[in-house]
């Protein structure tokens, strides 16, 4: 009878468990559809500093989110380290997790918090080559550093949650374009843990946890779905069929994506790249967890017109 009472418990503590991540993953969402009725959720992880520059807009979190509101997205994405002056400069600006503060107050579209991961920061700190060699020479001093770097950013999620960010983006370039850099089971064995914690922290503060990942993915889906992944953002869907790996992960799973690099290269996008938007919208579109995006970042001052004029293609289907 006891164990019979302890197992009715169990269960309904887990159903409350399962009921709450739905209702956590569900909330932006929820928001991107009540602003979006008939339209396409549109939204970029990067807004480089050239483009703002090309927009006539200094480079600050204000203008982030004017910029974004201009070109019709309906979430900024801010890109967070604790220390910005310590980041390489590739193309865009980081921002301290205060300036998030700043952000709630300007802005009435959904502000998502990019923020690279313990094997990013490793990679932008000595390398991506001193990594894998680390990885296979002296792997115990490899996971050494990674435990550091794992609570350094793990520290910055939870700021960003107490501020009141409406997701979190972890930037972890695990793939290339043939697959993962090393085994999928090495990827996981030294990145389970952390992306179990920042999980945790995310669906208890009610916000989902979305991934950017470069590269093939396709042997890391299963690892992926374990880890509670709650979707993808500028992932590149020349690797990857974003039809595909939306089912593969299951339902409710939100994927930011859409438009390749290739198409913000010149004024007139190649027609089959064209074609494959078209085919990804007119798949991910009525699933309400869609939005539409690039995979590589708007960086260069001449893909304000043209990100636009995607925009219109891809609206108009």
């Amino acid at each position: 009878m006891g164990q019979a009472k302890e197992h009715d418990q169990n269960k309904n503590h887990e159903t409350r468990e399962f009921v709450k991540e739905l209702d956590n993953h569900f909330k932006l969402q929820q928001v991107l559809t009540t602003r979006c009725t008939g339209a396409l959720p549109k939204g970029e992880v990067w807004l480089g500093s050239r483009l703002l520059e090309r927009a006539g807009l200094k480079d600050t979190v204000e203008n982030h989110i004017l910029l974004a509101q201009r070109l019709g997205q309906d979430v900024v994405c801010l890109s967070i380290c604790d220390v910005p002056a310590n980041k390489p400069d590739l193309g865009y600006r980081y921002f301290a997790p205060g300036d998030l503060a700043d952000a709630a107050v300007a802005s009435d579209i959904p502000v998502l918090a990019v923020i690279d991961g313990p094997f990013q920061e490793m990679v932008n700190k000595v390398g991506m080559m001193q990594v894998l060699t680390d990885w296979i020479r002296n792997p115990q001093t490899l996971y050494c550093v990674y435990e550091a770097e794992k609570k350094g950013a793990l520290d910055t999620i939870g700021q960003c949650l107490d501020l009141g960010v409406d997701g979190i983006v972890l930037a972890d370039d695990f793939s290339t374009e043939r697959g993962p850099l090393v085994n999928p089971a090495d990827i996981d064995n030294m990145c389970r843990d952390f992306y179990a914690h920042a999980v945790v922290a995310a669906h208890g503060a009610g916000v989902p946890l979305l991934l950017h990942c470069c590269g093939n993915l396709s042997q890391l889906v299963e690892i992926f779905k374990a880890w509670r992944l709650d979707g993808f953002a500028a992932i590149q869907s020349n690797l990857n069929n974003l039809t595909d790996l939306y089912e593969k992960m299951g339902a409710n799973v939100m994927i930011m994506a859409g438009i390749e690099s290739v198409m913000l290269d010149t004024d007139q996008p190649p027609q089959q790249s064209l074609k494959s938007l078209g085919q990804v919208v007119a798949s991910l579109a009525s699933t309400g967890n869609f939005v539409l995006g690039s995979s590589c970042g708007l960086y260069d001052g001449d893909f304000l017109d043209r990100i636009q004029r995607l925009y219109e293609i891809a609206q108009e289907g």
